[in-house]
């Protein structure tokens, strides 16, 4: 029995120590997630998720939505904001969040600071802070990039959605232009390529930016497969880019790739190329085809004398296209002179981020009041951009803005160049050069367009810049920044905050600009009372609203609400500042008696030479303050005169038919009022006619025909009754 009792409380012990299975399994689940595994599956989650949104924002449209590139801006906002969410929680695991923090933080923490103090001369604070969010979620994206883009495969894998994006948005525009899928209503040829973009200059700039950096996946294919693939690509990439036919999206790829050449031999790759001789000879000699032979601008079909259709251009149609081609240069000089005008006024801090298109038109009046503006003697429309980004950055940020600006650059461009020097691999620096020429592309396309303003292209920018700054590329002008303890817990927290607030917010937008669109077709089939309704909630998830109120007016107008509407058109004053939005408040404010306001509208419109439809109505309504001001000699004589210059202009005959009668010149009234119905009734024939025969007509179009004949039908019906008022014609 002695010998028995150690084993008995051995099996004793052995069955107290024993776990239970689910303590096991617990036990087992704990192991698993303090392990690595799950560090890297998140990381491997992130390159997958930042590799779908490269490929989804390119091809990001939605139908009800107001514009193409709000539905990517949204698209940007909110799946930026879960990547940050998602590396938030990886971080929480670990004691110490690892964060790379590359040496242009620096100088983009003076820009955030520039966009803020732009707050002190916005006239729509609001609109300032939208612009600032899309800013701070493309860094962050780029910190993204730069922290997760670690490996050969990455890359590839990035390039590869993002050329496959780029091929699927050529071939959509193109089927555009051949007819076989709709482009914007009513548009034929090149105008109706805007594919994905919403225009054909749009899509042509996201193009020219990825083409040259999209050879690194041709240089680095193993498989002759794969090879073939990516030319093909390439070369389909390259025809659409000649084929929307906009020569600054030329000039910038020529610039780059000169930039390319210039330089190749400087960091040691040209030997290189030299072992990749066989696909790159056969790559250049197709493109060189395309350029001579095959593309609508090549040289050959300029000689020939050839257009895009392979029609002869006479001597006639190529003076007008010289003719088109010099104006469009002076339309983008007018842009630049009013945005200078606006860096004159505010010259350290701005007008604020967003708030150039805000100020276009009372800065353009002021620009006209100059030597210098005098020469511009021909009708421009009010400019939402200034069509380059240098012009419009010192325009909305002042010198403090441009400084931060240069800052950020000077420091990519010395990063850049640094990474480039230390790298001994010379597969590695043909790949930084040529992310280097696809960001000389977006910067030389930005002295004449506006690419930092449209979320496909920011995004092949940010992409370049942040691959280029990835560790594949080595650890060259970065900070490594550890964060632990209590400033860990309140970074993850602030991260996750602001990440749900910018959702939040961006989902509200969303909707709000559906509802938005919702009410301007309700506006536009007549059913106001629905469309006041959406217009309503729109204005209400909005966090800044601009164009709302600018149609919520003119459905106020035809409910009759007339103060609702004039209290609509002066919002729009500092949040969408139009020509229309400054004729309809004159007319407002003249009916409604408030003349201040309709003489203050009047006389800027003026003052900014609008195009001529809109010019004879804002003198007429000057004529019409002229005599609410009781002046009726001077209003007479205006009045008068405009009928002279343009007798078609209906209410100059009836405003002069209503004074005549008030003088009791009643056959000169009598004349007047006859000849207003007589045009009246010639026009209400001809809107009838334009309704009766369109095969293709917008929603827009349809109302605008139908508002119209509803409206002139009410002018020969108080017309006929003011005629009526007029003594009987006497015999003899």
């Amino acid at each position: 029995m002695a010998k028995k009792r150690p084993v008995k409380r051995k099996r004793r012990l052995t069955k107290r120590t024993r776990k239970h299975p689910l303590e096991r399994a617990f036990d087992q689940i704990s192991a698993w997630r303090d392990s690595c595994f799950i560090d890297t599956v998140g990381q491997r989650l992130i390159v997958y998720l930042i590799a779908l949104l490269v490929f989804a924002v390119p091809l990001a449209i939605w139908e009800g939505s107001t514009e193409y590139g709000y539905v990517k801006s949204i698209l940007v906002l909110v799946s930026i904001s879960a990547l940050l969410i998602l590396w938030a929680l990886l971080g929480g695991r670990k004691r110490s969040w690892e964060i790379r923090l590359p040496w242009v933080t620096l100088p983009f923490a003076l820009l955030v600071g520039a966009i803020l103090l732009s707050l002190i001369n916005a006239i729509n604070m609001r609109v300032v802070l939208q612009s600032l969010a899309l800013v701070i979620s493309f860094f962050l994206f780029y910190l993204l990039v730069v922290n997760f883009i670690e490996k050969e495969r990455d890359i590839k894998l990035i390039l590869s959605v993002l050329l496959f994006s780029a091929v699927i948005a050529s071939a959509y525009g193109l089927v555009q232009y051949l007819g076989i899928l709709p482009g914007p209503p009513g548009a034929r040829g090149l105008g109706a390529l805007i594919s994905t973009m919403g225009n054909r200059n749009f899509l042509g700039g996201f193009l020219s930016y990825l083409f040259l950096p999209a050879f690194i996946l041709l240089l680095r294919a193993r498989y002759i497969v794969s090879k073939i693939i990516t030319l093909s690509a390439i070369v389909f990439v390259f025809y659409t880019i000649l084929f929307v036919q906009q020569t600054g999206i030329r000039v910038g790829l020529i610039a780059a790739t000169a930039v390319l050449v210039g330089v190749i031999f400087i960091w040691r790759t040209a030997g290189l190329l030299l072992t990749r001789k066989r696909i790159l000879t056969t790559a250049a000699a197709i493109l060189l085809f395309i350029y001579l032979f095959a593309a609508p601008t090549s040289p050959f079909n300029a000689v020939i004398g050839l257009g895009s259709d392979g029609t002869p251009l006479s001597p006639v149609v190529q003076f007008f296209r010289n003719q088109w081609e010099r104006n469009a240069g002076r339309v983008r000089a007018w842009n630049w002179w009013v945005g200078w005008e606006m860096f004159r006024n505010s010259p350290v801090f701005g007008v604020g981020l967003g708030n150039y298109k805000l100020n276009f038109l009372p800065y353009k009046a002021q620009f006209l009041a100059t030597e210098r503006g005098e020469q511009f003697d021909f009708p421009i429309p009010r400019a939402a951009q200034a069509h380059n980004e240098i012009v419009q950055i010192t325009a909305e940020l002042g010198v403090v803005g441009l400084l931060a600006t240069l800052a950020a650059m000077g420091t990519i461009i010395f990063t850049f160049v640094k990474r480039l020097s230390l790298q001994k691999d010379a597969q590695r620096r043909l790949d930084l050069l040529l992310l280097g020429c696809g960001i000389t592309a977006f910067f030389v396309h930005s002295l004449v367009s506006f690419p930092l303003r449209l979320p496909a292209s920011s995004l092949v920018l940010v992409l370049a810049v942040g691959l280029a700054g990835s560790l594949f590329y080595g650890k060259v002008g970065e900070w490594k920044v550890s964060v632990h303890g209590w400033p860990r817990r309140i970074l993850i927290s602030s991260v996750i905050a602001f990440s749900l607030f910018i959702c939040v917010v961006s989902a509200r937008d969303f909707r709000a600009d559906l509802y938005l669109n919702r009410g301007i077709h309700a506006f536009h089939m007549g059913h106001f009372h629905l469309a006041y309704h959406d217009l309503q909630r729109s204005h209400a998830l909005d966090f800044a609203p601009r164009q709302t109120y600018f149609h919520l007016a003119m459905v106020q107008l035809q409910l009759g609400r007339h103060e609702e509407a004039k209290e609509s058109l002066k919002h729009c004053l500092t949040r969408f500042v139009s020509e229309e939005v400054f004729i309809n408040l004159a007319n407002v404010a003249v009916n409604l008696g408030d003349i201040e306001t309709a003489r203050k509208s009047v006389d800027l419109l003026l003052a900014s030479e609008p195009f001529p439809d809109l010019k004879w109505e804002a003198r007429f309504l000057e004529a019409a303050i002229t005599l609410r001001e009781g002046d009726t000699e001077h209003a007479l004589a205006s009045l008068e005169r405009l009928r002279a210059e343009n007798p078609g202009f209906i209410r100059t005959h009836f405003f002069l038919g209503e004074i005549y009668r008030i003088q009791r010149r009643y056959d000169e009234a009598r004349k007047s009022f006859n000849q207003a119905i007589t045009l009246i009734e010639r026009q209400i024939t001809s809107t009838q006619h334009q309704l009766a025969t369109a095969t293709e007509i917008t929603v827009r179009r349809f109302g605008q025909l139908q508002r119209r004949i509803v409206s002139l039908t009410e002018q020969k019906e108080a017309v006929q009754a003011a005629l009526e008022t007029l003594p009987p014609v006497t015999g003899g």
